[in-house]
């Protein structure tokens, strides 16, 4: 008998037959019934990488590609993967399985090492072709005299998407508010002063989404832990100053009663972009708090050889609400709102080694975020 050829796993395979008292007993066991409640998919592979059990969530993702019947079959025949039957050894020894990242998992589960791979897989069922991403693990373990892995994938697919839609949006806005910038410095260049009426209001514009935009892929990258820290010296006076500006060019509408109060003459080392943000956030939340006419305190003062900006407004809210600041997701206002005041401690904590936090005092809240003096920097 000729032997089977292949281009990255070994192509042999058990008969379903002697794999089928295994799978019994792996269905009928509290083990199975445990893997059913699971919102992931979990698979259970011999060393012919060859289904014996999977759970409920897995049998989902099968029957999508019109597979009911999983045991015997490897991950990529069972989801159907367009690659699965290019050889006659089946899924994991086409020349496209060399970059499968299951196939890959797999592998390293059999070298000892847990395996942690994104597979990108493209599949075919009901005349139609749609693309899978999933997020694998792998690791092996032993059952009775047979050495199994146990192999659990999440679904990303629309979390991926997600991103990349997240990534264009950014990338057209920020060259178009860019673009409408430049655009009205080349007006006021050839029409000179008789123009400046038109075009500083959109400029200013321009200038404030483009602001925005950066603010958003700071806080994007923030949540994914991958936001550069960039220490430098910072006069706390002078940037209150700049937060008070920008907060309240923002609404020329909006009725403000701000009050600049910095007891600190002292020089401290942090990321001014960053404090500006979480400055910001208060300010934000002040803003939208407050009863109109009431006094917003935006300040910096000395506590303990650190540094604490805050910022001060009228108002109590109900303890339900304090029980849940910082909260992600949280909000008291519209559905979508609630990742200030959670991104603002993020960033204190995470990246500036800062502490965020609130005091109560005679119908006031105030917000804080205590900073060291001295902050060293993740070049």
């Amino acid at each position: 008998m000729p032997e089977i050829a292949t281009h990255f796993l070994p192509p042999g395979r058990e008969k379903i037959e002697a794999l089928l008292p295994v799978a019994r007993r792996f269905k009928e066991s509290i083990t199975g019934n445990l893997f059913d409640s699971l919102p992931v998919a979990v698979v259970i592979l011999t060393e012919g990488r060859q289904v014996i059990y999977c759970n409920a969530r897995f049998r989902g993702l099968a029957e999508e590609a019109g597979v009911t019947e999983v045991v015997g079959k490897r991950p990529g025949e069972a989801l159907g993967c367009v690659h699965a039957h290019l050889m006659e050894g089946g899924c994991g020894t086409s020349r496209f399985c060399r970059q499968c990242g299951a196939a890959i998992a797999i592998l390293e589960s059999f070298q000892d090492k847990q395996g942690l791979q994104e597979c990108l897989m493209k599949r075919r069922f009901d005349s139609r072709e749609e693309d899978l991403v999933l997020q694998v693990f792998t690791t092996n373990f032993t059952f009775g005299d047979q050495d199994l892995v146990l192999f659990s994938a999440i679904d990303v697919r629309h979390e991926k998407r997600a991103q990349e839609m997240e990534h264009l949006v950014f990338h057209k806005l920020l060259n178009s508010a860019s673009g409408m910038v430049m655009l009205t410095n080349l007006i006021e260049d050839e029409a000179g002063e008789a123009m400046t009426e038109y075009t500083r209001p959109l400029r200013d514009a321009a200038k404030r989404l483009v602001g925005h935009i950066r603010q958003q892929q700071v806080w994007r990258s923030a949540e994914q832990g991958r936001l550069r820290v960039l220490p430098e010296p910072v006069r706390p006076e002078h940037l209150l100053r700049e937060v008070l500006m920008e907060a309240t060019g923002q609404d020329p509408d909006r009725e403000l009663d701000c009050l600049l109060d910095c007891s600190c003459n002292n020089e401290l080392r942090s990321d001014p972009a960053l404090l500006r943000l979480i400055l910001s956030v208060f300010m934000e939340n002040a803003f939208e708090a407050m009863p109109k006419g009431s006094l917003v305190v935006l300040g910096c003062r000395e506590v303990e050889n650190r540094l604490s900006f805050f910022v001060c407004n009228e108002g109590v809210p109900t303890e339900a609400v304090r029980n849940q600041l910082f909260k992600r997701s949280f909000t008291t206002k519209s559905v979508g709102r609630g990742f200030g005041l959670y991104r603002a401690k993020l960033l204190a904590e995470h990246y500036l080694d800062g502490r965020v936090g609130v005091e109560l005092d005679d119908n006031r809240i105030t917000f804080f975020v205590e900073l060291p003096g001295e902050l060293a920097g993740n070049e």
